[in-house]
């Protein structure tokens, strides 16, 4: 069923010729595949039950790659066979990062924090199309006028709920009171900005050509 899919996305003389295990990330399955073309490909895979991940990855890196400030793999499918979710994208061969990388790498986050986020969001409110995940954490990303608004309502009061059960009666109380407060230690943005929202070593890497993606 999966060669079906390989074969509708390459062409109907396109096999896999390898399919090997590489890191991912602790909650899909990643692969490298080896196409019969010579052509190499990034496969991620999970339980159909969270194509959701997927779907959400989708649109995020779609949302990055229009800043233009960053590299981002081309997503070539994404859907489920069978029992499993997937996503297919472009692989990207990693190197030894250039000296230059890691200031390279601060300014092409910059240049996305920069980007105007009109397009993403129609009104350039605080939020996102749709909700999304943070690892396996679901996030919720409802529009908001205020990033303050925003931060209390989709980003603190969940993850308080969630732990709810974890926490003091006197922890919550003071959770309470900060979100109370909040716009009295939050400063208000001049404008929105397109954050990653999960980004840590396994979500980038240094390619061949010193360049971050």
């Amino acid at each position: 069923m999966f060669n079906d899919i390989i074969k509708k996305v390459y062409g109907a003389d396109i096999s896999v010729v390898t399919k090997r295990r590489v890191s991912g990330g602790d909650i899909n399955e990643a692969f490298l595949l080896q196409l019969s073309d010579g052509k190499k490909v990034f496969l991620k895979e999970n339980s159909k039950r969270n194509f959701g991940f997927f779907s959400a990855e989708v649109h995020g890196l779609e949302a990055i790659a229009a800043t233009r400030a960053i590299d981002v793999p081309k997503v070539h499918e994404c859907g489920i066979y069978g029992d499993r979710a997937f996503i297919l994208m472009d692989y990207f061969e990693s190197a030894r990062p250039a000296d230059i990388f890691w200031e390279d790498f601060g300014h092409s986050l910059a240049r996305m924090h920069e980007a105007s986020t009109k397009d993403i969001l129609p009104g350039g409110n605080y939020g996102f199309t749709e909700d999304n995940y943070i690892g396996a954490g679901y996030q919720k990303n409802e529009v908001r006028d205020s990033w303050t608004d925003f931060f209390r309502d989709c980003r603190i009061l969940p993850q308080m709920e969630r732990a709810r059960g974890a926490l003091s009666h006197r922890d919550i109380k003071r959770i309470e009171y900060l979100m109370e407060h909040m716009d009295e230690y939050l400063v208000e943005p001049e404008h929105p900005s397109l954050l990653h929202g999960d980004l840590w070593g396994g979500n980038f890497i240094a390619c061949a050509d010193g360049r971050v993606r």
